[in-house]
């Protein structure tokens, strides 16, 4: 009887305490953290992985960061952040092979990159070392001309310049030009935004209107710094033609235009014999009567001319 009494009374006590684990259990679970919001920019997804990782939150910070590695808007530099915090979680969880492919793609996009993370632990710091010192082979980075060869009218040139390959790997574009008879390039950065492939720059015309060449040549960079790509060199630079100006219209030069055209006449009292008219004429009767007398005075004796008294010499 005493059996079949404790076995009463316990069977509505289990079903209690398993009926209040059951309703409990919500309650005592973390909740889970919402996924990353798509309409945050770049800059604030990447803060949010900073904040996962100084948590500790690596399964977290390993969807944020390749939620972040697929968009099409990081600039080099984010990018490159997001693959070192990918690595450091990678490796946090014991995905090695994964560690190994994710630093080798971050060193061949920028073979001298520093750890962002200077409280990282030795372990960490060593597998970044030995990808740094096994120099993966660079991304391909390819700068192409958008720029015309000659101007049609003398203004500031504009160059532009396409990347065509490795424009999520460049993080600024440096442009140096000469222009004329200068000897040194002067530097400056190109206008280039990380959702768009094309970059652009706009150099001061030279003073006066003679006609000039611009050379120039671009470098790629990556966010250390390094080079990563180029487009010409100091040596082998690409060449711009500028044009003549138009002549300027002055005030003196337009006042000389529209002056008064002045008189061709010759001024009295001036000029040659040889160009008046009494001159030739008095040559002429001069000629006729000189030939008339050798006519004369050659003729022979027995043709004397003959008058109307008859023929005789005298």
């Amino acid at each position: 009887m005493r059996f079949f009494f404790v076995l009463l009374v316990a069977l509505p006590l289990s079903a209690q305490v398993a009926h209040a684990q059951a309703h409990a259990a919500p309650a005592t679970t973390t909740p889970a953290a919402p996924p990353p919001a798509q309409s945050a920019g770049p800059e604030a997804q990447v803060e949010q992985l900073r904040a996962m990782m100084l948590d500790a939150n690596f399964s977290e910070a390993l969807t944020q960061a390749r939620a972040i590695l697929a968009r099409t808007d990081v600039s080099a530099a984010l990018r490159n952040a997001t693959l070192e915090s990918l690595a450091t979680a990678q490796l946090a969880t014991r995905d090695q092979r994964g560690a190994r492919e994710t630093l080798a793609l971050l060193y061949s996009r920028d073979p001298d990159h520093r750890m962002l993370d200077r409280e990282a632990s030795p372990t960490v710091v060593a597998a970044f070392d030995r990808a740094r010192e096994s120099h993966p082979t660079p991304a391909p980075v390819t700068i192409e001309s958008a720029s015309p060869a000659a101007l049609t009218a003398r203004a500031a040139p504009v160059l532009q310049v396409r990347l065509t390959a490795g424009a999520d790997t460049v993080n600024e574009l440096r442009l140096s030009y000469r222009q004329g008879d200068a000897t040194d390039y002067q530097r400056v950065l190109m206008e280039h935004a990380a959702s768009l492939a094309t970059a652009t720059a706009r150099i001061p015309v030279l003073e006066g209107d003679a006609e000039y060449t611009l050379d120039w040549y671009v470098e790629g960079l990556a966010p250390s710094q390094v080079i990563v790509g180029r487009l010409g060199d100091a040596t082998t630079p690409l060449h711009l033609s500028v044009p003549r100006g138009l002549p300027r219209v002055t005030a003196e030069s337009l006042a000389v235009t529209q002056r008064a055209p002045r008189d061709e006449a010759e001024p009295s009292g001036g000029g040659s014999v040889f160009g008046t008219w009494w001159f030739w004429t008095v040559v002429g009767v001069v000629i006729v009567g000189g030939a008339a007398s050798a006519y004369v005075l050659t003729l022979p004796a027995d043709q004397t001319p003959c008058g109307t008294l008859g023929c005789g010499s005298l």
